[in-house]
């Protein structure tokens, strides 16, 4: 499994910088990051990033402190994409045929580790942990009378079901063919950003087994800054 993080923005590019310049540092930031994730079951770390981003050695040292010898790797982008799906189909050679886990460096779980690993007895395309919340910030999962996904809502609150945002995807290839359908599908909507939830209703359309698995994690938390981090860990001493 690769841990892909697709952060090639200018705004992580700022909130990088303002962690390295916070009381707590990096250490406390990443050692907080690699909690949410079951180390032993990833076998390469990918950071896709804007090219103006000029701590990449140093962001590849600190991992290394907390994930050992898995190997690390950049690629980077001269621009901002629309939106984090395009972000990742920039990827495609790296990640061809492999089995991938999306997430980003604005999250974490401070919970149990998040599993990553596919059970072996499912046939499931892409599997998304969820939570119980009415937080708009988040995307939400609407199913049928039958408890069936039909429908995945970016930042509306259709149920309780939130999307964490970290997405396990069996094969990125297919990851790839659905996310250019859909760029085909709006290739005349020039302003249009599109999210991973979009890739999620491609699937769902196409038919394809896409399980939303509800976790236990009570401390999940999704930071917009570097206060809202600070904050986290003010009340996790508290």
């Amino acid at each position: 499994m690769i841990l892909v993080f697709p952060q090639a923005t200018q705004k992580f590019n700022l909130f990088y910088r303002d962690i390295r310049l916070s009381l707590n540092g990096l250490d406390d930031y990443i050692s907080k990051i690699s909690r949410t994730y079951k180390k032993g079951q990833i076998d390469g770390v990918m950071f896709i990033v804007l090219d103006t981003f000029v701590f990449k050695d140093e962001l590849e040292r600190c991992f290394k402190n907390f994930f050992g010898n898995i190997p690390i790797s950049f690629l980077t982008l001269r621009k901002e994409t629309q939106g984090s799906m395009c972000t990742l189909l920039m990827a495609i050679n790296a990640l061809k045929d492999l089995q991938v886990t999306i997430s980003s460096l604005d999250q974490m779980i401070l919970d149990e580790p998040l599993e990553l690993n596919f059970s072996s007895q499912d046939n499931v395309d892409v599997e998304v942990p969820i939570f119980n919340s009415n937080n708009d910030m988040f995307s939400y999962v609407l199913r049928d009378d039958d408890m069936q996904p039909i429908q995945v809502f970016e930042k509306r609150v259709v149920s309780r079901e939130a999307i964490m945002g970290i997405y396990k995807v069996k094969d990125f290839s297919e990851f790839f063919n659905q996310s250019i359908e859909l760029l085909e599908k709006y290739k005349g909507f020039r302003e249009r950003i599109f999210f991973i939830s979009d890739v999620l209703n491609s699937y769902l359309r196409a038919s394809k087994s896409v399980k939303f698995l509800e976790t236990n994690a009570i401390h999940y938390h999704k930071f917009k800054s570097l206060y809202e981090f600070e904050d986290i860990l003010k009340n996790e001493k508290n």
